[in-house]
């Protein structure tokens, strides 16, 4: 698939060391979703390693089971005993929606837009040889 990035490559790419706990599990976690979703992600987990700093909680028992797109929602299907966590991906899932499908629509568009204006050109151009 174009445009197809693993998570870890994203991870690496902003020198995100993965051999801590919360991104190890993040790259390790079952997923199904593509490269737009990791800034939002990423941005994510950032805060959960915050909210377990602040409560003074061991961050090695926040586990992720999965994440994935689901209905143009990001899903996160994870383990933790803070429901400040909890609410953070409730808020997290609620309030963002499928940012690769907008993308791609709008190369899409983008694309027609050129093949339209390529088609008219063609067309002209037969029109003035005829002559």
């Amino acid at each position: 698939m174009d445009g197809f990035k693993l998570i870890e490559q994203t991870l690496v790419e902003r020198n995100i060391d993965t051999n801590q706990h919360i991104w190890y599990e993040l790259a390790m976690s079952n997923t199904e979703y593509g490269p737009g979703w990791h800034g939002i992600i990423i941005s994510m987990i950032s805060k959960i390693e915050e909210i377990y700093k602040k409560n003074n909680v061991d961050i090695s028992e926040f586990k992720i089971a999965q994440i994935k797109e689901k209905n143009g929602r990001l899903r996160v299907y994870h383990t933790s005993s803070l429901k400040e966590v909890k609410s953070l991906i409730d808020h997290t899932r609620l309030n963002q929606r499928r940012p690769v499908r907008s993308a791609v629509r709008q190369e899409v568009f983008a694309g027609m837009e050129i093949g339209c204006k390529h088609f008219v050109i063609s067309a002209l151009q037969r029109m003035v040889m005829k002559k």
